[in-house]
């Protein structure tokens, strides 16, 4: 590359960060102004922020040499301060589903995001699998009509987040005179660059670099594990856009700044995501799906359903609205399936409940699998530790997978009922083939089971050290979701893990209970000897008033004896008539007390 040329890319470079830096100003200014007007309508939903605007190549990987910025965005909710997370809708103009973004929280109430890459195609990989790149070139490489070449000038650099240094691989012109150089890029565990391997793993950002033309296209391996991080596609002159609790911000998405390899302009056609080849005697490397195939084509519709609610299934993360369901009721979920290998290719389904965010099919507590033999068995298998899942029953067919009935679907009916409730919503399926080539698909917001539990009360037994209790006490499960137990005592504790118990609720000692009866407290309670006490006291005062000072006889006598009886009216009996009237008067003081609210303490 000549002085002049090396000159004038720096001066597109330093105009480019000068754009940058007074786009940044007014757009801060607009988000000020944004903050002051909303402060006072809504104090709990701030409009999502983008710090710059953006071009295609970034949010590529970092730490590389690559000149890629960061895509960042954030928000400042006051109301969520200390939550630690929030959670993001990114959707762009060439994707209106998008995907959940979580947003940490740094500053308090303030919450950012730097993860987030911008794909000119849907350049979404597998590790394990092979991608093609195809670069343009009119500039580096001079044209020979007669013969295919070897791409010239600066190499093209293929990093990700596992391997920051990368591999440059040989690009082959791909006919003579085509001006189109391309290369298979094969993702694994390891780099090799002899066999134009790198490291990649799942969840990675990837970036492939044209050195030459100062043009970049990011890329992701899926599928994503960490909803903490994303690749959306975008296109120049697009949007892409965040929402949060109903207010959304969009950034409008710009041309990379490199001058292209000629008039080239950016690598193309993409990367597109390619089954392997030359000379690979890998047949059928593709896992089932439920929607689109490895181009993102839809193949299966309306692949999930559940109670009657169907739904065209995305690549990891699909919107469901959420299904209410009770405990008892019966539910039926169908999976539509199809692999390229034939539906009898088909080794493995699992259907997963109760998930929380961030999390994966692996750490649910209730999940329901199938399990098919290369002689034809149905095997079904739960996971249910905590006794959620009953009444379960599989049955399978084939049928069509779309409005075509040249592609044909393995359909999963599955039949269940929930004895309690889960602790959260999202649902996740996990389907695989005999070679292993596996897909995972997340429905949120799922399925929210309501009710009483069938299930016997969960106890634990929990060692204390406070002043006030000390040894071991039984708490009993109260709420599921809130994570709530309570002791003999009344006092509540929240579980925080770890078998941490921290008490939130004490239960009021000093108990206003019925002065004469002392109902409102049994044996279980913990003022019970107290009331035993005081229920002793009252016996031995009304003896001592019926007696009237006279004490009571021993042991009858065996001798015989007789009474004499002498029929009076009740009128002629004195001690009655001084008994009734001392009834009274202790009726009437009684009944002064109870009215003055002079209760036993």
């Amino acid at each position: 590359m000549t002085d002049n040329s090396t000159q004038k890319m720096e001066r597109k470079h330093y105009n480019h960060r000068i754009v940058r830096t007074i786009s940044c100003l007014l757009i801060m200014t607009f988000i000020a102004l944004i903050f002051t007007l909303d402060s006072f309508q809504n104090a709990y939903a701030i409009f999502p922020v983008w710090s710059f605007s953006y071009n295609l190549n970034d949010g590529g990987v970092q730490g590389a040499g690559i000149p890629t910025d960061p895509v960042t965005v954030s928000v400042t909710d006051p109301a969520a301060t200390g939550s630690g997370t929030i959670t993001v809708r990114i959707t762009s103009s060439l994707d209106s589903v998008g995907f959940d973004l979580i947003l940490n929280e740094g500053i308090p109430g303030t919450f950012t995001n730097t993860n987030l890459a911008l794909m000119s195609d849907n350049a979404i990989a597998t590790q394990g699998s092979r991608i093609t790149i195809t670069v343009f070139d009119t500039f580096f490489t001079t044209p020979d009509p007669s013969s295919v070449q070897t791409l010239g000038g600066p190499p093209i650099l293929i990093v990700s987040e596992s391997d920051t240094t990368g591999i440059t691989p040989v690009f082959i012109e791909t006919g003579p005179d085509t001006n189109l150089y391309s290369a298979q890029i094969n993702f694994a565990s390891t780099t090799n660059a002899a066999s134009n391997t790198l490291a990649v793993t799942v969840g990675d950002i990837f970036t492939v670099a044209d050195l030459g033309g100062g043009n970049f296209a990011n890329g992701f391996i899926g599928p994503n594990p960490n909803v903490g991080k994303g690749a959306i596609l975008a296109e120049v002159s697009g949007t892409v856009t965040a929402t949060y609790q109903g207010d959304f911000s969009s950034v409008t998405i710009g041309a990379n700044p490199g001058p292209g390899r000629g008039s080239g302009g950016p690598i193309k056609p993409g990367l597109v995501v390619d089954t392997p080849s030359g000379g690979s005697n890998c047949n059928n490397c593709q896992p089932p799906t439920l929607g689109l195939d490895k181009n993102l084509n839809r193949i299966v519709h309306e692949g999930f359903s559940y109670n009657n609610k169907p739904v065209n299934v995305d690549l990891f993360y699909t919107s469901y609205p959420l299904i209410e369901v009770d405990v008892g009721q019966e539910n039926i979920a169908e999976l539509k399936i199809f692999d390229d290998g034939g539906i009898d290719n088909i080794a493995h389904v699992g259907l997963a409940f109760g998930l929380g965010q961030g999390e994966s099919f692996s750490q649910s507590k209730a999940t329901i699998g199938l399990d098919r033999t290369f002689d034809g068995k149905e095997i079904t298998s739960v996971y249910d530790p905590e006794n959620v899942l009953d009444n379960i029953q599989i049955t399978t067919s084939t049928i069509p997978c779309g409005f075509s009935i040249s592609e044909q679907c393995l359909f999963v009916k599955i039949q269940h009922t929930f004895r309690e409730e889960l602790e959260f919503n999202m649902v996740s399926t996990n389907v695989w083939d005999s070679k292993r080539n596996g897909w995972q698909n997340y429905y949120n917001h799922g399925i929210e089971i309501k009710g009483d539990s069938l299930n016997p009360t969960k106890s634990k037994m929990v060692a204390f050290g406070e002043k006030e209790m000390r040894g071991l006490y039984e708490l009993i499960q109260v709420d599921k979701k809130k994570h709530l137990w309570a002791d003999e005592f009344g006092n509540l504790y929240e579980n925080k893990g770890n078998d941490r118990y921290d008490r939130i609720y004490l239960f009021p000692k000093e108990i206003v209970y019925d002065e004469l009866t002392q109902h409102g407290c049994d044996r279980n309670c913990n003022w019970f000897d107290k009331y035993k006490t005081h229920q002793e006291f009252l016996a031995k005062t009304t003896l001592d008033e019926i007696l009237d000072g006279k004490t009571i006889q021993g042991e009858p006598s065996k001798k015989p004896f007789t009474y004499l009886f002498n029929p009076i009216t009740r009128a002629e009996v004195p001690e009655l008539q001084k008994s009734i009237i001392y009834e009274k008067l202790k009726a009437e003081k009684l009944t002064e007390k109870l009215y003055d609210n002079k209760n036993f303490r």
